[in-house]
């Protein structure tokens, strides 16, 4: 079992310390959901033991201790400690732990995934289209270990999206209850990061959008021939169909005095 925990917590990221605490959590919460809130557990995952101690004596359905069972005649002081071996008890009990186990392996790579994800908001991210629907679109992220929603209202007039390519997107917002990665293509910020993407020295600010149309941006970059290439790459991956941009030294431009193009 040990070899196996340590393949799941190499798999899912987590120190396998962290792994065997969420196991002896489980087998706790089974045993005390057998044995009633009065006992006390201590499990020992890696060596695949837990100990059940009974604050009182009773009589137990599948073994016999012959023990008090009037409550009001109770030892404070007594108690019977009870061994049991995992490789050596009902299968019922073992597939009752394996569920409370894997609940709490989802719920915390759940936690991660968000707290991941979370941390993605208005920042550029790359996703396929795996679904096209009437008012929605499908987009797998992070090879599909995150499906992000591409709303109708955030699509771009006149471009075509296909199932099973690539986009840029930006991270509007993320939801906990329910999970939900809100993309969108539409904003000014997608411009700025495509260009950070492949100049990330430099400065750009688009000062202006049109989706699908237009877009003014300033940077501090020279306006020389590899900038122009990029440029060009840009507009592409943008859906815009035309980039204009001016240097930030430009003052006539920044103040709308005359319209040097670039």
């Amino acid at each position: 079992m040990n070899k196996n925990v340590e393949i799941l917590a190499k798999k899912i990221g987590l120190d396998i310390n962290t792994v065997f605490f969420l196991l002896e959590e489980s087998m706790i919460e089974v045993f005390s959901n057998l044995y009633g809130n009065k006992v006390v557990c201590i499990a020992d995952a890696p060596g695949k033991k837990i100990r059940v101690s009974f604050p009182y004596k009773k009589r137990y359905g599948h073994f016999d201790v012959d023990l008090w069972e009037d409550e009001e005649n109770l030892f404070v002081n007594s108690s019977y400690d009870i061994d049991f071996n995992l490789d050596k008890i009902n299968s019922n009990i073992i597939k009752d732990i394996k569920e409370s186990f894997s609940y709490k392996i989802e719920h915390l790579e759940k936690e991660k995934y968000f707290s991941f994800i979370y941390q993605k908001t208005g920042e550029l991210i790359e996703g396929v289209i795996s679904d096209i629907r009437d008012n929605v679109i499908l987009v797998e992220l992070y090879n599909s270990k995150f499906k992000g929603f591409f709303e109708k209202r955030s699509w771009i007039e006149n471009e075509t999206y296909q199932k099973g390519k690539k986009y840029f997107f930006i991270v509007s917002a993320v939801t906990r209850k329910p999970f939900k990665v809100k993309l969108i293509r539409r904003s000014k910020v997608l411009t700025e990061k495509l260009f950070t993407k492949y100049l990330p020295p430099y400065f750009f600010k688009c000062l202006k959008r049109i989706p699908g149309t237009y877009s003014l941006v300033e940077t501090d970059h020279p306006m020389n021939d590899e900038f122009f290439k990029i440029r060009e790459e840009v507009r592409l991956l943008s859906g815009d169909k035309h980039i204009e941009t001016f240097h930030i030294n430009d003052t006539k431009r920044r103040k709308g005095k005359g319209r040097k193009k670039c």
